[in-house]
């Protein structure tokens, strides 16, 4: 039963953390719409002062990058949950077997 309940809590936590990044990616698309359609001057006159083409892709593309980055923690979590954790298996182990050919070569 209690297995049962463990897999349930765990089930509704991934289904929450996927609802998390679909409301981040709904986010995204309309700010970055009005956004677009501010910079096009469409809710004033057109009279927006000038700005360099590239600068109105700025905020898209830096928050679209951790948008990316937040797909990737939840579709791929495993990989990117589990990196410094196999690191820090590889290094301890590495750690050890240097401290094993020392101590051999000082016998």
């Amino acid at each position: 039963m209690k297995d049962k309940e463990t897999k349930y809590a765990r089930a509704r936590k991934r289904v929450k953390e996927i609802k998390g990044f679909y409301l981040h990616l709904t986010i995204y698309c309309v700010v970055s719409i009005l956004l677009q359609l501010f910079y096009a001057g469409v809710f004033d006159d057109g009279s927006y002062s000038y700005m360099p083409f590239w600068a109105r892709f700025i905020s898209p593309a830096a928050w679209g990058t951790a948008l990316l980055m937040h797909g990737l923690w939840i579709f791929k979590g495993s990989r990117f949950k589990n990196i410094f954790k196999d690191w820090e298996d590889r290094k301890i182990k590495e750690v050890l077997e240097r401290q094993e050919r020392e101590r051999k070569q000082w016998e």
